[in-house]
This record gives structure tokens, sequence and C-alpha cells, in this order.
């Protein structure tokens, strides 16, 4: 049964999906195969799926992949090709007829913050003057609306919702 998503609600298990990749130019099958190989690095982290080098590597077959996105292999070879060379996987041979060990990486924080959100919450003394609480400025531009926020407003409804709290 679907319901909708409350405050209390638990989520099921999810694949992550970075905010960069949607400017890298990827087709959304190579968008899908990214996300799929990001969340299976916690699992290569939890059985210590860790080369000489310290790096986490993932092992996740062409057909398997296919199968958990409802595709056939070639357009997931396709993907594959397109994520190495946008430089977002590294596949390595593991030998005659093993799967390839795939290197999944992520651009560095800085890389993955929007430049209009990259001013707020980044936990550092020399970003403080950009946080909504500590700011003088009275209206923010929201990057997801074009449309102006006023601090105060935030600030009273934030502490509207703390003092009603069921």
């Amino acid at each position: 049964m679907k319901q909708y998503i409350k405050k209390e609600t638990r989520l099921a298990d999810f694949d992550p999906c970075p905010r960069f990749i949607w400017n890298e130019g990827l087709s959304s099958l190579a968008i899908s195969v990214y996300t799929l190989l990001l969340g299976r690095v916690s699992l290569s982290k939890q059985n210590d799926m860790i080369d000489e080098q310290g790096r986490v590597y993932v092992i996740y077959t062409v057909k398997h992949m296919a199968e958990k996105l409802s595709r056939s292999e070639p357009p997931i070879y396709a993907a594959l090709k397109m994520l190495e060379e946008k430089g977002l996987i590294e596949r390595k041979s593991s030998g005659k007829g093993n799967p390839n060990h795939i290197y999944v990486k992520i651009k560095q924080y800085k890389e993955n913050v929007s430049k209009d959100l990259n001013k707020f919450n980044t936990g550092t003394k020399e970003n403080d003057k950009y946080d909504i609480k500590k700011s003088k400025e009275t209206t923010l531009s929201n990057p997801n609306t074009n449309k102006y926020i006023n601090k105060n407003n935030i600030e009273n409804n934030y502490k509207y919702r703390q003092g009603d709290r069921l």
C-alpha cells in the first residue's frame, strides 16, 4: 500500500544521487548506473573491498546492473563508457573471467555545491557571515525558485515550529 510521507515516516533503503551529477551532461541511464554504483560503495566498505592504496572498489556485473535497471546489457556498457569518459568511474580488470573492479569517484565537496549554495552552512568560521541566523542581510536568494526569502520570516517560522512541537 502506498502512503504519504510524514515527518515520522522511515524511508526504505535508497541509493544516493549527488546533485553534481545532473550537471555532467550524462544520459539518464548513465545517471542511474552511477547512482546504483555509488549505492554499492557502502556495501563494499562493509565487506572491506579496499585495494592496496586504500581505495574502495565495487564489483557489480553488467548483467546484474542490467537486471536491476530493467535494461539490456549494451546500453549499460554505453553508460559505463560515458561515466568513464567523464572521469566518474574507473574500471580495472581483476583477471580473465572475473568481473571488473569499479572505482566510483566523486567530486570534491566545493565542486559538489552550487555556487549559490556554497556560501551557506559550510561549517567554517570564514563563512559564518553567510549563515542565515548570523547574517545581517535581510533577504536571501533562493537558488531553486529565484525568489527572495525574508530572513526574519525564516527565523520566525523556525521559532514557531520549535515552540509548537507535539
